[in-house]
């Protein structure tokens, strides 16, 4: 191995002196503006041009996630799609103040909706009156049997725009968004949250170029924070009716459907009385099983609807193959369980709505519930 020069080995000790990745990645960031200020003018202009060798060798990191699996990370957006009026702003308050902690969204789930570390969270609410806002944030605190150091780093690390209520904000206006970018630095936010979407911008929804000049905003603050911007959107009143694949449910242009590295689709299921979390997008992991859950009002949080691990396996396989029934004996054989074990499991999604189920020449077949396409027309494998 050749030796590295002088400047280049004390500049690889300061960064393994750094105590977190976060100071390394600013550091990083650092140099590279350095560098450029002292690049002759000539090269300054050069286009951004590497002969695939070379651009193979230089390690390009993935972007670091946030939270796992997946499904928030630097420099990218998750958005949220939903109904109004579904509690989708209690569920994400709930997330984003347990992600503040360290803490994944349910205990009982601890691989799922986990932050790598305490977050720091940009909340833009921009619906609702702040009163009954500031209300909902203390309950969450009060009441979910969080340690008083868990409820210290939430005071800490979530900041709030404003009052919390209507804030006038529209991300397509130079003024406020420049506002926004202040901000994020100010708080050196991990996630900035904006709830809702269409509120905080003029142009028309149905315009590909007015949603994506908005988009692309969000991307550039995203980006130049290294930080993750999570929002929520109206989902349209007719859902996916006709068919459609789960991401055309949101409203508006479809190029939300592009920008976004993570899309969620929250809905009311089991005639109103429980929500469902599913993920109809991710561009960095696997989609993780839908999850269920009820409102508790008291706590105003929500309650993990319990269920076998066996049958989270079951909803993950299907959803990897959105476009297919699989039999009993091709799910046994994929998650290497017993026939009956398998049986019991796909009996209760069918019981409970999770997945489909139909008879074909004496067979019981299961396909998704997320699945893309009229239900009769899906191939049977």
């Amino acid at each position: 191995m050749s030796e590295l020069a002088p400047e280049t080995e004390a500049y690889a000790a300061y960064l393994a002196g750094l105590p977190s990745d976060e100071l390394r990645a600013q550091a990083e960031q650092q140099k590279k503006m350095l560098v450029l200020a002292e690049l002759p003018d000539e090269e300054v202009g050069a286009p951004p041009v590497t002969a695939l060798g070379d651009y193979l060798d230089n390690e390009i990191q993935l972007p670091p996630m946030l939270v796992e699996p997946g499904l928030v990370a630097r420099g990218a957006i998750t958005a949220m799609i939903s109904r109004g009026g579904k509690g989708k702003t209690a569920l994400s308050l709930n997330r984003l103040i347990r992600w503040s902690m360290g803490k994944p969204v349910f205990d009982e789930l601890p691989d799922l909706m986990k932050p790598v570390d305490p977050l720091r969270v940009l909340l833009i609410e921009n619906e609702g009156a702040p009163g009954h806002f500031q209300k909902i944030l203390a309950t969450i605190l009060a009441r979910n049997g969080f340690t008083e150091a868990e409820v210290k780093l939430a005071r800490e690390n979530v900041h709030i725009w404003g009052d919390g209520g209507w804030s006038g904000l529209k991300v397509d206006n130079d003024d406020d968004l420049r506002m926004i970018d202040r901000a994020a630095g100010q708080t050196n936010a991990d996630i900035v949250f904006i709830e809702p979407f269409r509120g905080l911008w003029r142009g028309e929804e149905n315009s590909s170029t007015d949603m994506a000049n908005v988009l692309d905003s969000l991307s550039g603050l995203a980006n130049d924070h290294d930080a993750a911007v999570l929002l929520t959107h109206h989902e349209r009143k007719s859902g996916t009716e006709g068919g459609e694949d789960a991401m055309s449910a949101a409203r508006g242009s479809g190029v939300l459907e592009g920008a976004a590295a993570v899309m969620e689709r929250w809905k009311p299921v089991k005639a109103d009385r429980q929500r469902e979390l599913s993920w109809i997008k991710n561009r960095f992991e696997e989609r993780p099983a839908e999850v269920r859950m009820e409102f508790m009002r008291e706590s105003w949080s929500y309650r993990l609807i319990a269920e076998s691990d066996g049958e989270r396996e079951v909803l993950a396989l299907l959803g990897q193959f959105p476009d297919q029934y699989l039999s009993l004996d091709e799910i046994k054989d994929d998650l290497e369980e017993s026939y009956g074990k398998v049986r019991r499991w796909c009996k209760q999604l069918a019981e409970d709505d999770r997945v489909r189920q139909k008879r074909i020449e004496n067979k019981l077949v299961y396909a998704s519930k997320g699945s893309n396409g009229d239900a009769e027309s899906l191939a049977i494998t």
